[in-house]
């Protein structure tokens, strides 16, 4: 909100964002809580995803029994699957970001961490049934999210230059670079490969 408390909403955006993956990449769930608790949403999108990542930091929290992480992340997984999956976020552009994530907690936190390291086994011709299995289920998903996030990082770039005020409010929240610098550049390219 600005110094008249009227609402800015490419800086609500930004900083919703930021402070969701700040706050998920340092497993910050008190503070998660608070926001979830205290924020004035705009929409029904960011109260989504900060209980997908409050799911995710409770599926990678050591102090929690085994089984208890899966049931979290498998939480997180189907509601970011439902959010990406909804008819109303179609054409939403942090969809490709959101098909990245799916792609990321698949390669890395379900075959990495709980079938520890599942890819590199497969990978050697070693696995064990649980992690071929587990391979076998998270690898094409993450292979389609990829795929599906590359065709919307692409139409979501011709949609900008047909779109200016898109484009402005996006290159004003910043939220423009973390789309095409860090996820369609960087976490993108990563994960297809991983997931090849």
């Amino acid at each position: 909100r600005d110094e008249f408390g009227h609402p800015q909403p490419e800086i609500a955006a930004k900083f919703v964002l930021d402070l969701l993956g700040s706050l998920i990449s340092t497993r910050l769930d008190e503070l998660l809580l608070h926001l979830a608790e205290t924020g004035d949403f705009d929409n029904a999108i960011e109260p989504q995803l900060i209980r997908i990542g409050r799911l995710r930091i409770a599926s990678q929290d050591p102090a929690l029994p085994a089984e208890e992480r899966l049931e979290r992340f498998d939480e997180a997984r189907r509601e970011l699957q439902a959010l990406i999956d909804d008819p109303e976020t179609n054409g939403h552009p942090l969809r490709p970001v959101w098909r990245t994530d799916l792609a990321e907690m698949l390669l890395t936190t379900y075959l990495d961490g709980f079938h520890r390291s599942a890819g590199l086994f497969v990978e050697f011709g070693v696995p064990t049934n649980a992690q071929r299995a587990a391979f076998d289920e998270a690898v094409p998903l993450a292979w389609r999210m990829m795929e599906a996030a590359d065709t919307e990082f692409r139409d979501l770039e011709n949609m900008l230059g047909h779109n200016q005020d898109l484009r402005d409010e996006l290159e004003r929240s910043l939220v423009y670079y973390r789309i095409f610098d860090e996820y369609r550049d960087q976490k993108s390219a990563w994960f297809t490969a991983r997931s090849a």
